[in-house]
């Protein structure tokens, strides 16, 4: 395999391992045949076309649109659809977050349209009525999103090697080697380089979240495993995710869980 195919499937496969999906809606469009539309997106989104033509305009770009066609445009975009024959679709809206890549990242998806190999979208709404479908809905559209970096691959790989922070990975790495540790901000900044004050902000933006409730969510779902799994004492589980003495973690693992960590025993 070419070495650089190799490398950018890697940096592929990482980045997709780092994907976040928020569905905000799904549902079902049918317009009659001469019908016109125009729109704005909001969000993401994603068109399965089951039935009819349509031909969509988006700024200077001509698409047309055909049964089994999947669409994908990304936010902020105007489009106007001109529908060529009775038409149904199945449409989604949906937010993406690389906890791997700034959130510029997702600048670089343009207009585009698939074709996804039995597509699972329409599939998926079809069973709108049981409790899988929403599960059911992410899982065709991480498809979707794989299958528009591969189709795009000489497109995405610029942008993926510019905003690709590979500091996210290694500090990642580094809180999971060392969970047992102190891990402090300063500690971290000074790992990435960075000062503490802007640290706090960008682990917010990579992690969604702040360095104390990543690491505390980190060693609690690590005590668990330990204390129902392999049923360690609670003063060994302690010492095993960073905690100096029992009580202590004990009480961490209250206020986490809702229950104290003897229970699991």
């Amino acid at each position: 395999m070419d070495t650089n195919l190799q490398h950018d499937q890697i940096i592929l496969a990482d980045v997709l391992s780092s994907l976040t999906i928020r569905v905000n809606c799904v549902d079902q469009a049918v317009h009659p045949k001469e019908k016109k539309v125009r729109l704005l997106t909001n969000d993401f989104d994603v068109w399965q076309i089951v039935r009819g033509r349509q031909h969509v305009s988006v700024g200077e770009s001509f698409y047309l649109l055909k049964p089994g066609d999947i669409f994908m445009i990304p936010p902020m975009s105007t489009f106007e659809l001109d529908i060529l024959e009775d038409s149904y679709y199945i449409y989604c809206h949906f937010d993406m977050m690389f906890r791997h890549v700034d959130s510029n990242f997702t600048d670089m998806f343009t207009c585009a349209v698939l074709s996804c190999e039995n597509p699972e979208l329409a599939a998926a709404y079809s069973e709108r009525d049981k409790p899988c479908m929403m599960l059911n809905i992410k899982s065709a559209l991480y498809k979707i999103i794989y299958q528009y970096f591969i189709e795009n691959i000489n497109a995405w790989t610029p942008s993926v090697k510019i905003h690709y922070d590979k500091n996210v990975r290694l500090l990642a790495e580094y809180i999971d080697r060392h969970i047992s540790e102190p891990l402090t901000n300063r500690l971290l900044a000074d790992l990435c380089g960075y000062s503490e004050k802007y640290f706090i902000s960008w682990f917010r933006k990579q992690f969604g979240g702040t360095p104390y409730a990543y690491i505390k969510r980190k060693r609690m779902e690590i005590a668990h495993m330990l204390l129902s799994k392999y049923k360690y004492p609670v003063s060994l589980v302690a010492k095993q995710v960073g905690y100096s003495d029992p009580y202590t973690f004990s009480k961490a693992f209250r206020s986490f869980y809702g229950s104290s960590p003897s229970v699991l025993l």
